[in-house]
C-alpha cells in the first residue's frame, strides 16, 4: 500500500510538471501565432494605405481641377480635353493594378452622374463611353464620401458588387476608396473613387495564406468576409449571418470589446481542443474596421516557428560569413588604395610634394587616382602662372605708382605758377584791366586751383590701399560728429538740418572712413541746390551686416547716371566745382574694406549707400534726429 502511495504521488507530480510545461509551451505558441497575425495585419494596413495614396493621386490630377474650372465657364471643348487626359491616367492606374476594377470621377450634379469612368477587364482597362455613364447619387459610398472634409479619404465596408439592386454573378467583393473633390471656393463638386476587387487584392497580398494556417477576415460587426467554408463568407448579403462571435464563443467577449489584438485556446465549444486562434483589428477607416484572424494547431505553430527560427539562424550565419569576406575584400582592394589617395591629397593641400598614387589600377580606384594626379599637376601649373602674373602685376603697380608720383609732382608746379601769376596780374593791374579781362583772369585762376585739387586727390586715390592698415573698433557716431564739426561754419551758414544715427560700432580703418564720410558730406554740400536741406546719416542692419549711408535732399541724379558717378572725372562731376575724384576716392575706400557702394535717387533726394565688410559690434552710438544747433 505504501508502494502504491509513492507511485501515485510520483504520477501526480509528473502530471503537474507535464501540464505546467505544456502550458508554458502553449503560451509560447500562442504568442508566436499572435506575432504572425500582427505581421499580416500590418501588411494589410500598409496595402490599404497604398490604396488611399492612389486615390489621392488621381484626385490631385491637374486635369481634374482644370475640368472643374472649365465646367464653371461652361466651356465644353475644354472640359472634353481635360476629361481625355484624366481618363488616360485612370487607364494607366488600372493597368498597373489589376485588382482595381474601376476608377471614376463622379460629379455631384445631375444625380451624381459619372464624368469619367474607366473599367478593368481581362483584356485590360477601357474607358466607358459617355452614353454609358451612370448616376451614383443613391449609392451609399457616394453619399458618405462627398460630404467629407477636404483631403479626408473614405474607405467603405466590403460588400458584394451589385448591378442595380441585384448581386452580380459570379460574386465579387468590392471595396470603395474615394476622396471628395472641392472647388476653389471650398464647395463640394464630387468624388474620385477606385473600386477594388477585394478578394483578388487579398490573394495578391497573401499568396500563400492557405497552408498550415487557416485565415479569417470579418467586418466591424463580426460577419465573415473570408472563411475556409466559402458558403459562410458574406452570408449577411443573403440574409443569413455567420459571425465570429457565434463560431468561436471563446472570442465573443473580446471581439465585442475595444481590444485590438485578442487570442484564444481551443475548447470543445467552438475552436476545438488542440488548436489556437488569434485576431487583430485593422483600421483602413475608423468607421469600418476589419478583423484579421489566423487559426492553427499547436503542432503547426511549433513547426512553423522552428522553420522560421532555423531559417533565420541560417540566414544570419550566411550574412556573417558574407560580411567577413566582404570586409576582407574591401580592406585589401578598396580601403588601402583610398587611404593612399587621401594621404596624398592631404599632403598636397598642406603644400607638400605630390606622392605616388595608385594610377596603375584598372578599376574605378585607378580612374580616381589618375584624375587626382592630373588635377594636382594642373593646380601646380596654375600656381606657377598666378605667381608669375602676380610678379608682373607688382612691377606694373610699382611703375604706375612711380609715374603717379612724378606726374603729380611735375604737374603741380605749373598749375601753382599759373594761379600765382593770375593773382599777381589781378593785384597789380586790377585797376587797368577791363571787366572782360578781369573775368578771364578769375577763370584762369579758378581752373589752376581746380587742377591743383585734382592732382592732390589723384595722388590720394593712388595711395589708398598702400601700406599696412589695422582695423580698429570705432564708434561711427563719434567719427561723423568730427566730420561735421570740421564743416560746422558752412552747415550753420546754410541752415542745413542734420540727422545722425543711431550708428553702430564697427571694426574699420578709421582714417579712411573719416575721409569717406568727409567726401560724401562735401559732395552733398556741393550738389544740393537749396539751402536748409536735410543731411541724414543712416544705418540699416541686415543679415549680411550694416548698410550705411548719407542722404541729402535738394538734389537728384538721373537713373542713367547712377552707375557712372563713382568713375573718376565723369562729365556729371566736372559740371560742378571740385576735383571730380571725390566719389571715386569713396569707392576706393569702400573696396579697401571689401565692401560695396552705390547710389539711390528719387524726386528731390540722393542717398549714397555703402557697406564696410569686416566684423561688427552690437554697440550702437549716435542720436536721433537733431537740428544743427544741437550739435
Amino acid at each position: 500500500m505504501a508502494c502504491g502511495l509513492v507511485i501515485g504521488t510520483a504520477l501526480s507530480v509528473a502530471s503537474v510538471e507535464y501540464w505546467s510545461y505544456r502550458s508554458l509551451v502553449t503560451s509560447q505558441q500562442q504568442e508566436s501565432l499572435a506575432r504572425q497575425v500582427e505581421s499580416d495585419a500590418l501588411r494589410l494596413e500598409s496595402a490599404m494605405a497604398d490604396l488611399k495614396n492612389d486615390v489621392s493621386l488621381l484626385a490631385g490630377l491637374p486635369a481634374i481641377h482644370s475640368y472643374i474650372e472649365a465646367h464653371a465657364r461652361n466651356d465644353r471643348v475644354t472640359e472634353e480635353l481635360w476629361n481625355d487626359r484624366a481618363a488616360a491616367v485612370f487607364v494607366q492606374m488600372l493597368r498597373t493594378h489589376p485588382h482595381y476594377v474601376k476608377a471614376a470621377f463622379i460629379g455631384a450634379e445631375d444625380g451624381g452622374r459619372e464624368i469619367v469612368r474607366v473599367n478593368g477587364g481581362e483584356n485590360g482597362p477601357s474607358r466607358v463611353p459617355e452614353s454609358a455613364l451612370q448616376h451614383k447619387a443613391e449609392r451609399p459610398y457616394f453619399q458618405e464620401a462627398v460630404g467629407l472634409p477636404l483631403g479626408k479619404v473614405y474607405v467603405s465596408s466590403v460588400t458584394l458588387n451589385r448591378e442595380g439592386d441585384v448581386i452580380e454573378e459570379p460574386h465579387r467583393a468590392i471595396l470603395h476608396v474615394a476622396l471628395p473633390i472641392h472647388t476653389r471656393s471650398g464647395d463640394p463638386f464630387g468624388i474620385v473613387v477606385i473600386n477594388v476587387d477585394f478578394l483578388s487584392f487579398l490573394e495578391e497580398l497573401f499568396p500563400s495564406r492557405v497552408g498550415r494556417y487557416t485565415y479569417y477576415l470579418t467586418n466591424e460587426a463580426g460577419d465573415f468576409l473570408v472563411h475556409p467554408d466559402p458558403t459562410r463568407s458574406f452570408g449577411f448579403e443573403f440574409g443569413t449571418r455567420y459571425r465570429v462571435q457565434d463560431e468561436f464563443p471563446e472570442l465573443a467577449a473580446d471581439f465585442d470589446s475595444n481590444l485590438v489584438t485578442f487570442s484564444a485556446r481551443g475548447s470543445a465549444r467552438g475552436l476545438g481542443v488542440g488548436r489556437l486562434i488569434s485576431f487583430r483589428r485593422v483600421f483602413p477607416d475608423p468607421a469600418h474596421p476589419l478583423a484579421l484572424g489566423i487559426a492553427a494547431s499547436y503542432d503547426d505553430v511549433t513547426d512553423q516557428t522552428l522553420q522560421v527560427g532555423w531559417g533565420a539562424l541560417a540566414l544570419t550565419g550566411g550574412l556573417l560569413l558574407f560580411a567577413s569576406f566582404a570586409a576582407y575584400f574591401v580592406a585589401s582592394l578598396v580601403t588601402a588604395p583610398v587611404a593612399r589617395i587621401t594621404a596624398a591629397v592631404r599632403d598636397f593641400g598642406r603644400g607638400g610634394t605630390m606622392t605616388a598614387l595608385p594610377t596603375e589600377r584598372k578599376d574605378e580606384i585607378g580612374v580616381l587616382a589618375r584624375v587626382f594626379e592630373q588635377t594636382m599637376q594642373t593646380v601646380r601649373e596654375r600656381e606657377s602662372q598666378i605667381l608669375a602674373t602676380s610678379m608682373k602685376l607688382q612691377d606694373a603697380n610699382a611703375d604706375l605708382e612711380h609715374f603717379a608720383h612724378i606726374a603729380s609732382h611735375d604737374l603741380r608746379e605749373p598749375a601753382r605758377r599759373v594761379a600765382g601769376l593770375a593773382d599777381v596780374v589781378l593785384l597789380k593791374e586790377g585797376g587797368r584791366i577791363s571787366a572782360e579781362g578781369d573775368d578771364l583772369l578769375q577763370r584762369m585762376r579758378h581752373a589752376a586751383i581746380k587742377m591743383l585739387d585734382q592732382i592732390t586727390d589723384f595722388r590720394s586715390l593712388t595711395r589708398i590701399g598702400q601700406g599696412v592698415l589695422l582695423r580698429e573698433e570705432t564708434d561711427l557716431a563719434v567719427l561723423v560728429r568730427s566730420v561735421l564739426d570740421e564743416r560746422a561754419a558752412q552747415i550753420e551758414a546754410r541752415g542745413i538740418r542734420i540727422q545722425v544715427g543711431p550708428l553702430p560700432r564697427l571694426e574699420i580703418y578709421e582714417n579712411l572712413v573719416q575721409l569717406l564720410y568727409g567726401n560724401l558730406v562735401d559732395n552733398a554740400l556741393m550738389h544740393a541746390s537749396l539751402d536748409a536741406f536735410t543731411l541724414a546719416f543712416t544705418a540699416e542692419e541686415t543679415p549680411q551686416g550694416y548698410v550705411l549711408g548719407v542722404r541729402n535732399t535738394g538734389s537728384e541724379i538721373r537713373a542713367e547716371d547712377l552707375k557712372r558717378i563713382f568713375a573718376p572725372f565723369t562729365r556729371l562731376q566736372l559740371r560742378t566745382d571740385g576735383s571730380g575724384l571725390g566719389l571715386s576716392i569713396c569707392k576706393r575706400i569702400v573696396e579697401r574694406h571689401t565692401g560695396s557702394i552705390w547710389a539711390e535717387s528719387g524726386t528731390g533726394y540722393v542717398h549714397i549707400k555703402f557697406t564696410l565688410g569686416g566684423h561688427r559690434n552690437d554697440g550702437i552710438g549716435g542720436d536721433n534726429e537733431s537740428p544743427r544747433d544741437q550739435l
